[in-house]
């Protein structure tokens, strides 16, 4: 496994109005996919739309977590299944980056800071995420114990969220981002790749 906490990945160009118009379609038109927390910790904190789901239900709105203590008999094993949302942009990140899971957008709201920890999801080990701020703020940050970060806009980053860390929105406006896990064997091809979507 690589160290580092977050790189910037110059080598992944897009379209980023294209980007912003692939939210802007799940935000008006598939608020039946939106995924918002049970009351309780996170309530009115946090929400998402799953493009690939654990859920057995495509249809149905999906966490963007894959924590082994919440698996269900509604859930497949994995996080790779398309649900509806398979297009526009989306379509272009799955097709052009091999093997990757967990693909949503999940979005804080102004004043959302989510507690220190580390992913535990399963395959962890066998998977960096890779983040696209679709909307952000100067003070929206990606905190490790050490330091900080502000994910901009128009870039893609690659994150290791195995190391302790949190994430806070100090902000007025909301934070949205759409993360994948891509494997760690393509990481080298990643790196030295130069992908135009």
């Amino acid at each position: 496994m690589m160290e580092f906490k977050i790189q910037r990945l110059d080598n992944v160009e897009f379209n980023f109005d294209e980007l912003v118009d692939y939210y802007h379609d799940l935000k008006n038109y598939h608020q039946d996919m939106k995924w918002e927390p049970p009351p309780g910790e996170f309530a009115d904190l946090i929400c998402s739309w799953a493009i690939q789901t654990k859920m057995k239900n495509p249809d149905l709105p999906c966490d963007p977590y894959h924590l082994p203590d919440t698996v269900t008999e509604d859930y497949n094993s994995d996080f790779n299944s398309p649900t509806k949302l398979v297009f526009g942009f989306a379509k272009k990140i799955i097709e052009t980056f091999s093997d990757i899971k967990q693909t949503v957008i999940t979005v804080h709201y102004p004043n959302t800071i989510l507690p220190w920890h580390i992913d535990t999801e399963e395959y962890l080990e066998d998977h960096y995420k890779i983040h696209i701020p679709i909307e952000t703020n100067t003070q929206s940050y990606f905190r490790y114990r050490d330091e900080q970060f502000v994910l901009q806009t128009g870039h893609a980053y690659l994150v290791n969220t195995g190391i302790e860390h949190s994430t806070e929105n100090r902000g007025l406006t909301e934070r949205a981002h759409l993360i994948f896990k891509v494997p760690v064997r393509y990481i080298s091809e990643l790196l030295n790749t130069k992908y135009v979507l």
